[in-house]
C-alpha cells in the first residue's frame, strides 16, 4: 500500500474508539457513523486478512478518536498460530500508565471479520456488531454503526 493510499484512508477514518466500563464489563467500542469511514475500516481489516498488514495501530490516524485508551493495535498471526488461544482482544496497562488494546487475528478470522462488516455496509442502518468471545477476551469489543455515541 503506497503512501497516498494510507493518507487516504487515514482521511476517511472518521472513527471513535471507546473503552470504558459498560453494563456487561470491560467494553471497546468502535463506532461512526458514516459509510466511508467504516468502508476505510474494513479496508485495513482487509490488508491484515490479506497478509499485506501484520501489525497496525489505529493511534497513527489523526482522524480517529480515542476514549480511555492510548493505544489500539491490529494484529495478524499466521492460521498455523490459530490454536494457541481463543482469546483475540487484549487489553494491559503501558508503562505511562496509559491503556494498550490489541486485537490479534488468523488470517482466516480476519476474512470472517471483514465479512461482518461487509454486513452491515450492506444492511446501511443502525446497527453494531460484536467481534470478541464473551467470558473468553479481556474486553468486549463491539463495532456500531450510525447509532448514537
Amino acid at each position: 500500500m503506497g503512501a497516498d493510499e494510507v493518507n487516504l484512508i487515514g482521511d476517511q477514518l472518521q472513527l471513535e474508539v471507546s473503552y470504558y466500563t459498560g453494563a456487561y464489563g470491560t467494553t471497546v467500542r468502535i463506532a461512526t457513523h458514516s459509510k466511508e469511514a467504516l468502508t476505510a475500516f474494513r479496508t485495513i481489516l482487509k490488508r491484515l486478512a490479506d497478509g499485506i498488514f501484520y501489525s497496525h495501530n489505529l493511534c497513527d490516524y489523526p482522524s480517529i478518536r480515542m476514549d480511555g485508551c492510548q493505544e489500539f493495535i491490529l494484529e495478524c498471526l499466521p492460521d498455523s498460530k490459530s490454536q494457541i488461544s481463543e482469546r483475540t482482544v487484549f487489553v494491559s496497562s503501558r508503562r505511562d500508565g496509559g491503556i494498550r488494546i490489541k486485537w490479534i487475528c488468523t488470517l482466516a478470522s480476519w476474512r470472517q471479520n471483514v465479512g461482518l462488516i461487509d454486513g452491515i455496509l450492506v444492511h446501511d442502518a443502525p446497527c453494531h456488531q460484536y467481534f470478541s468471545i464473551d467470558g473468553v477476551d479481556d474486553a468486549l469489543l463491539i463495532i456500531a454503526y450510525k447509532e448514537l455515541l
